[in-house]
């Protein structure tokens, strides 16, 4: 079964997203549902594979014109854990 993004906000609920690249800390999609904006700061990126979520990421910057087919920058959880090992 082919995976599925989604994007959950408050004002929004769930909109599916489209990956448009992943690098070391981020993982970009466009959103063009959700029209992320100011104040969705936050709100997880969700995967859904096989009819199991896992939430890959959080909100850290969203397109700078609020545009729904702008380039959305989601922390990745992977990387945000092991900031812990620095305490």
């Amino acid at each position: 079964m082919r995976a599925g993004l989604f994007v959950v906000t408050r004002s929004r609920g769930v909109s599916r997203a489209e990956f448009v690249s992943n690098d070391a800390t981020f993982v970009t999609v466009t959103a063009p549902e959700a029209e992320l904006c100011y104040g969705d700061s936050g709100s997880p990126l969700v995967i859904e594979q096989g009819g199991h979520f896992r939430v890959l990421g959080v909100l850290n910057i969203g397109a700078a014109d609020c545009s729904p087919n702008g380039h959305n920058r989601f922390a990745r959880l992977d990387v945000l854990a092991g900031l812990q090992t620095l305490r």
